[in-house]
C-alpha cells in the first residue's frame, strides 16, 4: 500500500453481547446495501520503507460514504448480523457507522 493512497476495503467487526454473537459487515460485494471502509497508509518506517501506520474510516461521499442524518457525521453503512445456533445467521438490518481508527506498528 503506497503512502497517502486511500483504498476502499471490506471490514468486519465481531462482538458479543448478553451471550449472543454479532458481526457488522461493510462490504457491498457480499453484503449489498452496505458500503466500504477506507484504508490509507499514513506512515512509513524509514529503515525498511514499509507502511507502519494506517487510518481506517468511512469513505468520502464521492466514494460511497454517507452522511448520517441523525448526527451529521460522515459514515459508512453496515449490515448487523446475529450468529444463530448451527451456523445460521439472521440479518438485523442496516446501520450508519461513524468511526475513525489509527493503527500503528509498535
Amino acid at each position: 500500500m503506497a503512502l497517502n493512497v486511500a483504498n476502499e476495503c471490506g471490514s468486519t467487526i465481531d462482538f458479543g453481547y448478553n451471550g449472543n454473537s454479532y458481526f457488522l459487515k461493510m462490504n457491498p460485494s457480499t453484503f449489498p446495501g452496505s458500503t466500504w471502509a477506507q484504508v490509507a497508509c499514513t506512515g512509513v518506517n524509514s529503515s525498511n520503507n514499509q507502511c507502519d501506520m494506517w487510518s481506517v474510516k468511512p469513505p468520502p461521499i464521492s466514494n460511497g460514504g454517507v452522511t448520517d442524518p441523525y448526527t451529521g457525521q460522515l459514515s459508512a453503512i453496515g449490515e448487523l448480523v446475529q450468529t444463530l445456533k448451527g451456523g445460521k445467521t439472521k440479518s438485523l438490518g442496516f446501520y450508519y457507522i461513524a468511526f475513525s481508527h489509527t493503527i500503528t506498528n509498535p
